[in-house]
């Protein structure tokens, strides 16, 4: 009787000890799998804020390779201005047979008379002439916006050059915009074409 006693003692001692050892397995296991929840979660952190990084690069990347690109672009219509709108290449002290030594740029100014004068082309200022090239040069109709946006000029400025360009007798032609139903600039092709041409003879 006191054997089985001690026996019933011994079998309980082993269930509690079996009880806390599992209450401590399983209190580590819990802290393993919190520490695991912790880190993957700080890895997704991580990688969005390594995403976050990498979208603000690329922003600013695309941003630079458009400032970029717009530089030169109004570099180019100022080189472009000075291949063909300078018309003080021929010095005032030096005698020309008209007939013989006229130079090619005044004799395509002198056969394009029906859209610009040749003696008002010095009247022009830079911005007009800046003006002039980036249309000569566009594949497409240019609104004031978008004139004011590439020269960096504001659109009262473009209006009162247009204004002017005209008035010395450059002849522009525009349209209405389907979409925005606002006034668009552009030369005739054929127009593009002497004066390209012309120029880089």
């Amino acid at each position: 009787m006191v054997f089985w006693l001690f026996s019933k003692k011994g079998v309980h001692k082993r269930i509690d000890e079996l009880h806390v050892n599992l209450a401590d397995s399983f209190n580590n296991l819990k802290k393993d799998m919190n520490g695991t929840v912790q880190w993957i979660e700080h890895l997704n952190s991580k990688n969005e804020d390594h995403h976050e990084q990498l979208k603000s690069l690329n922003r600013r990347v695309n941003s630079l390779e458009e400032t970029y690109n717009e530089l030169m672009e109004m570099l180019s219509v100022q080189g472009a201005v000075q291949s063909f709108m300078n018309v003080q290449s021929v010095k005032s002290n030096k005698a020309i047979n008209v007939e013989n030594e006229l130079p090619d740029r005044s004799r395509l100014f002198m056969n394009v008379q029906s859209f610009m004068n040749v003696q008002s082309l010095e009247k022009l200022t830079p911005a007009e002439k800046n003006i002039i090239a980036l249309l000569v040069y566009s594949s497409e109709p240019l609104g004031y916006d978008h004139i004011s946006k590439k020269l960096g000029l504001s659109e009262v400025t473009i209006r009162r050059h247009m204004n002017d360009i005209r008035r010395v007798g450059f002849k522009i032609n525009e349209k209405v915009s389907v979409k925005g139903r606002k006034k668009l600039f552009f030369f005739e092709d054929k127009t593009k074409r002497v004066i390209v041409g012309k120029s880089e003879r």
